[in-house]
């Protein structure tokens, strides 16, 4: 019994000594894993677009029927849901229910948790905040899709500049615009991959594919493209120097782009650090105005 336990503890030791010195001398990470964990996480929207299954996919689809044609049906943001990789059903689903929500949850708060106060208040209060949680998705949707074509566009730079370099090495209209987007990675790639793809588009030509796209997403830089690949591909006409004039105006609205957040949050700053300085300066002169008031 005293061997074994001697055995046990030597080897917990033994344990928590190899255990410190892999902590003090760790082995070289690996450069992939490395790289992913310093890049931005980013948001990945589906190359097509998601239809709901079961009971949500028939409310929606319900409730499509209903307003087409109508001014509702105008006014679903189809080129943001496109973008994102969500649905029209889903959409339509999801504002009543945030409505409901937002029609429910203070009702059941004023009733069991709040107070008795006047009911112009507590009718009133419940409107509003029905009205912010209908509108809800319509905020977050326009924020998401934002942020997803300035990505998109970011990746479009790259893109015009691997189309420039097939062109260059001698491939053809068609195919500068297939290879880049099938060797990079990204969902912005993905998605245009998808569009190019000679076994997804059939006989149409990709820069029609490239210009759909374009209108369904809402990328006007991306129609751009297609028709620079357009006179190449029907007039055959010489188009590096379009693909270059158009990256580099690309990443000037970029750059401005930068420049202008950069500017803004400079500015929202000036308010808080005058702030911290009219108390500082309060706080220094305090002890000699209470010394002359006081004597």
């Amino acid at each position: 019994m005293t061997i074994t336990l001697v055995l046990t503890a030597g080897g917990l030791v033994g344990l928590g000594l190899f255990l410190c010195v892999r902590e003090l001398f760790p082995a070289p990470p690996q450069l992939a894993a490395a790289l992913d964990r310093f890049a931005p996480p980013t948001r990945r929207p589906a190359a097509d677009v998601v239809v709901p299954d079961g009971r949500a996919a028939q409310i929606g689809g319900w409730l499509a029927a209903r307003i087409t044609g109508t001014a509702l049906d105008v006014r679903i943001p189809r080129r943001d849901l496109a973008l994102i990789g969500k649905s029209s059903e889903e959409y339509l689903v999801q504002k009543p229910a945030m409505t409901g929500l937002g029609l429910a949850v203070p009702t059941v708060l004023w009733t069991l948790l709040m107070p008795p106060v006047p009911w112009l208040i507590s009718t009133g209060s419940t409107l509003a905040y029905a009205a912010i949680m209908f509108a809800a998705p319509d905020i977050a949707l326009r924020s998401q899709a934002k942020e997803a074509r300035e990505e998109f566009k970011v990746a479009l730079i790259a893109y015009l500049d691997l189309i420039k370099m097939a062109r260059a090495s001698g491939a053809g209209p068609g195919e500068a615009l297939e290879a880049p987007a099938r060797v990079c990675r990204g969902w912005a790639f993905q998605r245009i991959a998808a569009t190019v793809d000679p076994a997804a588009r059939g006989t149409r030509d990709p820069w029609d594919e490239l210009a759909r796209l374009a209108d369904q997403i809402g990328v006007r830089e991306l129609a751009d493209t297609a028709a620079i690949a357009q006179r190449a591909g029907t007039q055959g006409a010489a188009i590096l120097d379009s693909l270059t004039t158009k990256a580099a105006s690309l990443r000037e609205q970029q750059l401005a782009a930068a420049l202008a957040r950069a500017k803004s949050r400079t500015e929202t700053m000036t308010l808080p650090v005058a702030l911290s300085v009219l108390g500082y300066l309060i706080l220094l002169g305090y002890p000699a105005y209470a010394r002359i008031t006081g004597s």
